[in-house]
């Protein structure tokens, strides 16, 4: 007998051992822990937390978004049972098993205020109807006038205009009561269309397509059973985000530059973001991690191209005219299959001043190897609606340093600038800035890619009081040598620059100087004299600098001449280079 018992146990637990438990979630029901925004995708992280019975268990976390990336998802866990494996697949539903909430609630407000449409088309087909029953009364009552029956004669006198006189009465009344109700029927009619027009609309953007759901299968197997919590993460397509900029720039007594660096924020995944911890980082996974292959690039003559066949009489006469032209064809065709072929890796790779100043949140750094995060403070309500929404990535002040600009061979306007270095630990991605010259907005503009501890130039717009006039080049030519001779050509460029301000500034002027690429061509610059910058590099400490007078060539071989102009003076600035080959 105890060894029959012992056999029944030992049976139990093998089949307790192999029959599976199976736990079903609804994805977005899981708590949300953090969003990774990419600037073309984002990684959600949810926690789930389940109660295992001893042996296998089966996690089925139903409705996945549609836009879930394929081999995305990351599973990891925390409690006694060990992960077989996890398995994303799409199973046939229903159309009220996959909607959200929203989208259910969004169908039972389409279905509300289509039956209020129908009760007003209704009421006003009622009304049509009796409005049409008086017009039929009026016609019957005219008719019998002019054509008295013999049962009940019509006889016009005192007592037949009295009854007429109260019916038209009370005919203008109850038509003009109807016409009403019907104005404000239609009315009414068209503003509940509007509304769910503009119901239909969000349904249709968020609305699920087909009846599947993608639902993913975690094999867990744990001996004791018990609670574990199970970290999901998953990346999703139609998530993305932009850099911005609010750039203030004040010339007061004590200059300085008070840059506020924000976020913006869409996605249409079809999952709520709601009292989320979000993240913006700058990794670009849509770059891809492989290195491009090189390859070998051959180099040889070109043979010279064959004449073309001609074709000898007898095949003119066996095959005819169409075999000579198939014969042409044929290295054409081959041409156009080796353009085709040739080149294609190539291709592929190619406020009050009396108030406290707000203090203003701001994210908190994180930087990886390749990239950085930044971690938003407040937490994020983000729906799935793809419009854009402004976070506060950080904002820090550094000391400008305002020069003028003017670059005449391309434009005669004389631009402000403000060049200062990024002292902060932002990283700043290239984007749009609204600059503003003390609190008054001056430009729009585009901020280069700019790392910690780099120069950058912000443009503060157009000074029209500094007025550029540049004139035509000169060019001078003479030939000089009797055997061995040697020409030499002067290009000369005159720029005028009157300064109607009622202070002086220093400008910078900048113009090409040719290059010269043959050794049997020299160029040099006779005016101004200037000093040449191999390397072009400016150290953090000479920025801090305030601009001098002189010219120097740049690294890109341009001459930067800073000229001092007085108040209300004028300045003729002659450059002269000459070359000699």
């Amino acid at each position: 007998m105890m060894e029959n018992c012992r056999n029944l146990n030992q049976f139990i637990q093998q089949t307790r051992s192999t029959m599976t438990s199976v736990h079903s979630f609804e994805c977005r029901e899981q708590a949300l822990q953090k969003v990774l925004v990419y600037n073309d995708r984002a990684e959600i992280k949810r926690l789930v937390k389940c109660d295992l019975k001893p042996g296998m268990n089966e996690l089925q976390i139903k409705n996945l978004p549609d836009s879930y990336i394929h081999d995305s998802v990351r599973v990891t866990g925390h409690g006694d049972a060990i992960i077989h494996e996890v398995q994303a697949k799409h199973v046939p539903v229903t159309r009220t098993e996959k909607d959200s909430p929203r989208l259910a609630e969004l169908r039972q407000l389409v279905k509300d205020k289509e039956r209020e449409i129908n009760e007003l088309n209704a009421h006003k087909e009622i009304l049509a109807k009796e409005k049409d029953g008086f017009d039929k009364i009026l016609i019957q009552l005219g008719s019998g006038a002019v054509q008295p029956g013999q049962s009940s004669p019509f006889v016009l006198n005192n007592e037949t205009f009295t009854g007429l006189s109260q019916f038209f009465t009370f005919y203008r009344n109850s038509q003009v009561q109807t016409k009403n109700a019907i104005r404000t029927d239609e009315e009414t009619l068209e503003v509940k269309n509007d509304e769910l027009n503009k119901l239909r609309n969000e349904l249709f953007q968020i609305e699920h397509r087909g009846g599947h759901s993608l639902t993913l299968f975690v094999q867990l197997e744990t001996q004791t059973g018990g609670a574990i919590t199970m970290d999901l993460a998953y990346q999703v397509h139609n998530a993305r985000w932009r850099p911005s900029y609010d750039i203030r720039v004040e010339t007061g007594e004590k200059k300085r530059m008070t840059i506020t660096y924000f976020g913006h924020v869409a996605q249409g995944t079809g999952e709520d973001w709601t009292n989320v911890q979000m993240f913006l980082t700058t990794a670009q996974p849509c770059i891809g991690g492989d290195v491009p292959e090189l390859g070998t690039l051959d180099v040889a003559i070109r043979p010279p191209t064959p004449p073309p066949c001609q074709p000898c009489p007898t095949q003119i006469q066996q095959y005819g005219y169409g075999a000579p032209m198939m014969a042409a064809a044929a290295p054409r065709a081959l041409r156009k299959s080796m353009a085709r072929g040739g080149g294609g890796a190539e291709r592929q790779m190619m406020a009050a001043d009396c108030m406290m100043d707000m203090e203003v949140a701001i994210a908190t750094v994180q930087s990886n190897t390749t990239s950085t995060e930044f971690a938003i403070e407040k937490l994020a309500n983000i729906p799935p609606d793809n419009s854009e929404h402004k976070v506060t990535i950080g904002a820090f002040e550094v000391e400008p340093h305002l020069i003028y600009e003017c670059v005449p061979k391309k434009s005669t306007n004389v631009f402000f600038v403000a060049t200062a270095v990024n002292q902060s630990e932002l990283a700043l991605l290239s984007g749009e800035a609204s600059v503003f010259l003390d609190n008054a907005f001056v430009a729009k503009s585009n901020i280069k890619d700019i790392s910690p501890g780099e120069r950058f130039n912000v443009s503060l717009g157009v000074d029209s009081s500094i007025r550029i006039s540049y004139k035509p080049a000169r060019e001078y030519k003479e030939q000089k040598g009797v055997i061995t001779k040697n020409s030499s050509n002067i290009h000369e460029q005159i720029v005028n620059v009157k300064n109607t301000r009622r202070d002086g500034i220093l400008l910078t002027l900048k113009e090409h100087v040719p290059r010269s690429t043959d050794e049997k061509i020299k160029v040099a610059l006779l005016e101004p004299q200037a000093v040449v910058n191999a390397s072009g590099e400016v150290s953090v400490s000479e920025m801090s600098v305030a601009q001098k007078e002189g010219a120097k060539i740049s690294s890109a071989n341009n001459l930067e001449w800073t000229v001092a102009m007085p108040a209300g003076s004028q300045k003729v600035a002659n450059f002269l280079s000459l070359g000699n080959f």
